[in-house]
């Protein structure tokens, strides 16, 4: 399949916005709730006013989307004592999932990680063991649980 990833723009605003509400009814379906549903548009432009936000293409269809922002020391986790590159809202639509787009994925965010000279972290719903056993086959390692206001996440470092 031919992808490319591409800094989104302020023009794929509502295709984004789309597919991550795509996405989480999808999750949601299967008891996943790490995302909120209907997701917030105002969030989404200001990650890509901010050049956060990154589309992935299939021809001209934006089928995957993901965001990355440098964190700085303990602005996110407090254990986590170094400013990091942070991988978040990563979400590929349903029939695209499992055709290896999500290691491409990473691998463009570990570049880009590279780079920037920066660790790698990402994290997910800890009772998403699916999403915990991709993000371990694809170099991550599990480093804690941490508590969100009702839930508990999964922090992971790219090694």
């Amino acid at each position: 399949m031919d992808y490319e990833i591409k800094t989104a723009h302020m023009n794929n605003l509502n295709d984004i916005v789309k597919l991550l509400n795509t996405v989480t009814l999808n999750l949601h379906k299967k008891n996943i709730n790490q995302w909120k549903y209907p997701w917030d548009t105002e969030e989404i432009k200001s990650n890509i006013e901010n050049k956060y936000t990154y589309a992935v293409f299939n021809n001209e269809k934006i089928i995957g989307t993901f965001s990355l922002k440098l964190k700085s020391k303990s602005s996110w986790i407090p254990e986590i004592d170094e400013e990091i590159l942070y991988l978040h809202t990563l979400a590929i639509l349903p029939e695209y999932q499992k055709k290896n787009i999500g290691c491409k994925i990473i691998d463009f965010s570990h570049n880009q990680a590279v780079t920037l000279n920066k660790p790698l972290y990402l994290d997910c719903w800890s009772k998403n063991t699916k999403l915990k056993t991709f993000y371990s086959n694809c170099g991550f390692d599990y480093i804690m649980d941490y508590p969100e206001e009702d839930f508990e996440i999964s922090i992971f470092k790219y090694h």
